[in-house]
């Protein structure tokens, strides 16, 4: 029975990917130190809801074409946004000290187009696009809603340059951000869990956590947040408890919620896999937890994900 189900639901998926390719028109966009593809409803008789994604630490477009079309299939005007690792000028850039105003010329762009609807513009962040996401929000007030899966509560030092670990992840107003390194882990450099740098880095330095962590509290918008209690990649349950209750002490005027999936790990968001296919679903486990565990994690969380949306932004308006 469990089989013809997951079938069921992989040819209803299929289905989907499909139409919504079909409904979707693209433009792409090249600026000086960043890049997008924006995907528009082709449908749509009304300026719509924007929604900008940022991806992780691989750099570029991250999130798939097909994700994409699928969440503007939702209603929303998508834009994926290439922070690093897209643009001509950043296409050999590491995750080493990258301006956070990227994000605000992206929402500058798209707040002119005729399809926009500029006062509600969401930012969607997975990972260290999650961390991104956070900070831009709290800095730029365009910001109405913000989803952020497997977040960090603080900024972390950069990635790509491992001698030294005396760089942040990003700069503003032309200054670096404060921000925690990472350590040696107790169980040594050669870990394979790399969670454990960033656990490592939170004891051995936690003198620098109150000046690199995030003023989540300055977000103009709800917040939605998802971590694993698996993730092998960050500790995403600690830190995206650690916004949850910071947020509840500086008495938030917004909605916050968090999902938290004990047994799944870093890979609880996104496009379903063929469930038969057993490769494509030992990949869910890649970054911790049951492959089980992170596909059912992917249902709910698409599905929280838009229903968070549409209500933050009164997108059904």
């Amino acid at each position: 029975m469990f089989c013809r189900i997951l079938l069921l639901t992989l040819v209803l998926f299929s289905n989907q990917l499909a139409k919504a390719a079909d409904s979707i028109r693209t433009e792409k966009i090249i600026q000086k130190d960043w890049g997008a593809i924006i995907h528009y409803p082709i449908s749509n008789q009304k300026q719509l809801p924007v929604l900008i994604t940022l991806g992780g630490a691989e750099g570029g477009l991250s999130f798939v074409e097909e994700e994409a079309n699928l969440m503007a299939k939702e209603g929303f005007i998508v834009m994926r946004f290439g922070y690093f690792k897209y643009s001509k000028e950043t296409l050999k850039q590491p995750l080493d000290e990258i301006r956070i105003e990227k994000v605000f010329d992206a929402i500058d762009f798209i707040k002119k187009s005729p399809y926009a609807d500029s006062t509600k513009i969401a930012l969607l962040g997975i990972s260290k696009g999650a961390e991104l996401a956070l900070l831009v929000a709290s800095k730029n007030k365009a910001v109405k809603a913000v989803v952020a899966h497997l977040p960090s509560h603080l900024v972390w030092y950069g990635l790509g340059k491992w001698k030294g670990l005396n760089n942040s992840s990003w700069t503003y107003q032309g200054a670096p951000l404060p921000f925690v390194p990472y350590a040696k882990p107790k169980s040594g450099w050669f870990t394979k869990r790399i969670a454990e740098f960033y656990e490592a880095g939170l004891e051995k330095h936690a003198d620098k956590v109150p000046s690199a962590t995030i003023k989540v509290e300055n977000i103009s918008g709800p917040i939605l947040l998802t971590s694993g209690g698996k993730d092998d990649v960050w500790p995403s349950s600690f830190m995206a408890n650690e916004i949850e209750m910071r947020l509840k002490s500086m008495n938030f005027a917004f909605e916050v919620k968090h999902l938290h999936y004990p047994d799944a790990g870093h890979g609880i968001f996104g496009v379903l896999p063929n469930p038969n296919d057993k490769k494509a679903m030992d990949n869910l486990a890649a970054g911790g937890g049951t492959p089980e565990a992170n596909y059912k994690a992917r249902q709910e969380t698409w599905k929280e994900t838009f229903m968070f949306l549409n209500l933050a932004l009164d997108a059904n308006d």
